[in-house]
């Protein structure tokens, strides 16, 4: 966690030490998130098990041009993450879900290329994603549908079942559409963790997103 810490630090000081407001873009950006955990080769699931949720995410974006062809960005928002079929975390009374919501703050290093000049670009892009659990809660589905499903919060940290930190790497492709000082964002990222979501089974967070957004340049 320091290490993410270290280079998160260095990428702010990077935005801080701009000396031209016109290589500076802010904007916002969100969307869908498809988000699953990968419970590793020994768990044996039924063949029709869904483990993926379907969620959201939503961030800012502070964007520094490095020379013509890459650019850096800072990206902190809410990214709710989770999955269904956890092994040991399901009680046999129907099926159950767990919901985790982040603060997180992707540092992404971009290389760009036009593919008409001045007016669509595509960007391939990677990076480190740090992120903090605010909230947890399962969700119990019951074999009986006329009992209605049950949200119970779940404890977060040392003493909980949910990990508090959540440390993975990013990376994806977006296409941006310049007019005037503003761009349209379009794209998708893959997230995967290094860590595990629970303390008690092999449970690595999966997050496949796709996005629009806007970003405007500052300065004149």
């Amino acid at each position: 966690m320091k290490h993410l810490l270290t280079s998160l630090l260095l990428g702010v000081l990077l935005f801080a030490g701009t000396e031209s407001l016109a290589q500076l873009r802010i904007g916002i950006k969100g969307g869908y998130s498809r988000v699953w955990q990968d419970y590793g080769p020994d768990v044996n699931l039924p063949e029709d098990a869904r483990t993926h949720l379907h969620r959201s995410n939503l961030g800012l974006i502070i964007e520094k041009d490095l020379g013509s062809m890459f650019n850096l960005s800072l990206e902190p928002g809410l990214a709710q993450r989770g999955a269904a079929c956890i092994p040991g975390f399901i009680d046999f009374i129907g099926d159950a879900e767990l919901r985790v919501d982040y603060v997180e703050v992707p540092l992404m290093v971009s290389s760009e290329f036009f593919l008409i000049k001045d007016k669509l670009s595509i960007s391939i892009r990677a990076g480190l994603n740090g992120a903090v659990a605010l909230k947890a809660v399962q969700r119990q589905m019951f074999f009986n549908e006329d009992t209605p499903d049950q949200f119970v919060d779940v404890a977060i940290g040392n003493f909980g079942t949910v990990n508090r930190f959540d440390v993975g790497v990013q990376g994806g492709i977006q296409f941006r559409i310049p007019f005037g000082k503003q761009s349209i964002l379009i794209g998708s990222d893959m997230y995967t963790s290094f860590m595990n979501a629970v303390n008690f089974t092999t449970s690595s967070n999966r997050d496949f997103r796709l996005y629009g957004g806007i970003v405007r340049t500052l300065g004149k």
